[in-house]
This record gives C-alpha cells, sequence and structure tokens, in this order.
C-alpha cells in the first residue's frame, strides 16, 4: 500500500534509518535509540555534489520521459561514514508529486552498515518550502527536493529533519565540491597545452 511520505510506514527491524543529532552547531550521526545494532556517533558527511547532481539527473530524466514525479531514498554507509549510491524505493508516481513507503525489500540488497539517511523527490505542485516540508519523509536525514513547472526544473531545496523537526539547509553547509578538491590535490600531475 502506497502512502503519503509524511505516514510512511516501517517496521523498526527491517527498516535501517539514522538519527541525526545537533552538536555544537554540526550535525551527527547515530542510531536510533530502540536500534539492536549500534554503531559510534560520527560527524554527519557533506553530501559529494557529483551525488546531488546524479539525483538531478534522475529526476530530470524521469520528468523528461514520462512526465512524472519520482523518488529516491539516500543512503550512508555508517562503517566507511560516506553516502552511496541511493535506493529506488517502490512508489506510485504522478504529474504532481510521488507517494511511497519505504520496504526493506527496495534496499534488501545494502551492506548492513548502510541506513536510510534522507531521500530525493521531485515535485510539479506549485509549493512554497514551508508547503513542501510538511510532506516530506518522517525520518531524520537530508531531503532533497527538485521542483518542476511543466517538465523544466523550477527550483531545488535542501532540508534537514533532525529529532521530528524540518528546517531549510544551506547548500553551502550540506554539500561538497569533490570535483574541485579533486582537481586542486592532482593537478600537479596535469600538464596544460
Amino acid at each position: 500500500m502506497i502512502t503519503d511520505n509524511r505516514s510512511c510506514n516501517r517496521d523498526p527491524a527491517r527498516v535501517r534509518p539514522i538519527r541525526l543529532l545537533q552538536q555544537d552547531a554540526k550535525l551527527g550521526v547515530a542510531p536510533p535509540l530502540e536500534d539492536p545494532e549500534r554503531f559510534e556517533p560520527f560527524r554527519l558527511p557533506k553530501l559529494p555534489l557529483s551525488l546531488a547532481r546524479w539525483t538531478n539527473a534522475f529526476g530530470y530524466r524521469v520528468r523528461r520521459r514520462r512526465d512524472v514525479c519520482v523518488a529516491l531514498i539516500l543512503m550512508l554507509d555508517c562503517e566507511q561514514r560516506q553516502w552511496v549510491t541511493p535506493a529506488v524505493p517502490t512508489q506510485e508516481c504522478n504529474h504532481e508529486r510521488v507517494l511511497w513507503n519505504l520496504r526493506a525489500s527496495d534496499y534488501g540488497d545494502r551492506r548492513g552498515a548502510e541506513r536510510i539517511a534522507g531521500s530525493f523527490q521531485t515535485w510539479a505542485a506549485d509549493a512554497e518550502p514551508i508547503d513542501i516540508a510538511d510532506h516530506l519523509p518522517a525520518f531524520d536525514g537530508l531531503h532533497l527536493v527538485d521542483q518542476y513547472q511543466g517538465k523544466e526544473l523550477h527550483r531545488s531545496w535542501m532540508f534537514l529533519r533532525c529529532a521530528g523537526e524540518n528546517s531549510l539547509a544551506d547548500p553551502a553547509e550540506i554539500l561538497v565540491d569533490e570535483l574541485r578538491s579533486t582537481l586542486r590535490r592532482y593537478s600537479h600531475r596535469m600538464t596544460f597545452t
């Protein structure tokens, strides 16, 4: 059964989310309190810009080809402490927004250390950030939303959900341009002619 994202049905024994902690203006990652598989809390890594662009491209391709909205589950490897390729949840894609549930089978092929750490979704409904925030999934993490007008990207939003509260996120605090740092680190190996 597909439900509104706010009321995602989830079996805590099968769905493996993270919990965000606010620590002196920094965000930390910890397991949910009821989680039997504990790990040491750590600082939330910045989301690679290449991964954010990958989610944008995925949403754009589906929008252009099918004229519907789509969702992804953002995954974090809590052993490696890095973001990994998103999972695709079972979903009902329609023109204005997507409805989906968390089902263990949607990410059952993932390593045990990989946890649900947010979402990506596209919207075509005319809405302000406060309206979008009301429809974000009810689990902690980073939630990305691309808002479309017709088949063209209109604007993008980033939200953080921490302790049950949604807030707009500053991309400069959340994203890292790993391509820029890679070019800087290895520029001595390149000769430009």
